[in-house]
């Protein structure tokens, strides 16, 4: 599987908002661009991705990126309509 990170740049009422897509390299990310927001993304049918979710949540908690009150995480699980091919419970354990 190849993953590549995409750039786009978009303007909400005369404000820029540049968005970011990246595989794993969060710590660079956060030092290049110090975004208000980290939207992480996992798939209810993949664990590996599941723990990537696990790992980079456990980094932004270790360096105390919520802390000041200025930034958000919003954590999304994509395919969910996949009942049947679902290994993440909605409680979000593996099964």
């Amino acid at each position: 599987m190849r993953v590549e990170n995409w750039d786009t740049l978009y303007f909400i009422d005369g404000s820029e908002l540049l968005t970011i897509m990246f595989p794993t390299q969060v710590e660079n990310t956060l030092s290049t661009y110090d975004p208000h927001c980290v939207v992480v993304i996992y798939s209810v049918v993949d664990r590996a991705t599941f723990h990537l979710a696990e790992e980079t949540l456990s980094y932004l908690w270790q360096i105390g990126y919520c802390a000041s009150g200025k930034n958000a995480i919003i954590v999304v699980a994509n395919k969910v309509d996949l009942e049947r091919a679902r290994v993440i419970s909605q409680e979000g354990k593996c099964n």
